[in-house]
């Protein structure tokens, strides 16, 4: 018995080794695609609220003409070196630019307490350096032709700034932010059928909103929250 489960283990993990790298070298193969870890600089930060910025990166050595594509909804893995000791973890951050752009931007909220997103707001500036590694993630549009509903809260509204291009019919983008102030992509859906709620404005309740949503959406809408 101990053969067999041990022999099992080593099969299980060898499917899951080899479907990583299968991921690796999908990510490389994609046009403008990497493997690893690549130095990009950073070439603009705006700040879209008081706690959240936006930062865009272009790799270096980019001549400006090579476009990187991804999935809308994906993500960047981002390394930096805030106490110089290379030991911080790297971060996952949505990409909030468009897929098949030399740029690629992430859209970062500091948390507080947050080594990395703190030293971001704080010490990261046009002409600094990050590492990146190629975007990853399943959270994508899936191959539908009905009405796409957006769904979000806070800083989980980045997948869907990204995301909402790609689909043929948007029918509500839903949203969920302490403030007006605070809400960072309320601009980017302007021309969207919108329900914004802000707590700081309303004691709409969760059972209410999930009410007023269900009551917006047409019957045969996918859902994307």
């Amino acid at each position: 018995i101990a053969a067999a489960w041990s022999e099992s283990v080593l099969f299980l993990a060898k499917v899951l080794v080899d479907r990583e790298q299968d991921l690796y070298d999908e990510a490389a193969a994609r046009p403008g695609g990497w493997s690893g870890f690549r130095d990009f600089d950073v070439v603009s930060v705006e700040e879209l609220t008081p706690n959240t910025k936006s930062f865009t990166f272009v790799r270096q050595g980019d001549d400006g003409h090579n476009g990187i594509d991804f999935s809308p909804g994906q993500f960047l893995t981002l390394r930096v070196d805030p106490r110089g000791d290379g030991m911080t973890a790297p971060r996952h951050y949505t990409i909030t630019s468009a897929p098949g752009t030399p740029e690629l931007t992430c859209t970062i909220k500091r948390v507080k307490g947050g080594e990395v997103s703190t030293y971001l707001h704080d010490s990261v500036q046009p002409g600094s350096t990050v590492q990146l590694s190629p975007p990853f993630g399943t959270f994508t549009p899936r191959e539908s032709a009905r009405p796409t509903v957006l769904i979000s809260a806070g800083i989980g509204e980045t997948p869907m700034v990204s995301m909402a291009g790609a689909f043929d019919e948007v029918a509500l983008v839903a949203h969920v932010d302490a403030s007006e102030q605070m809400h960072a992509f309320s601009d980017r859906f302007a021309s969207y059928n919108t329900l914004f709620k802000y707590k700081d404005e309303t004691n709409t309740d969760a059972d209410a909103l999930v009410g007023e949503v269900c009551s917006s959406l047409p019957g045969d809408a996918s859902e994307y929250d």
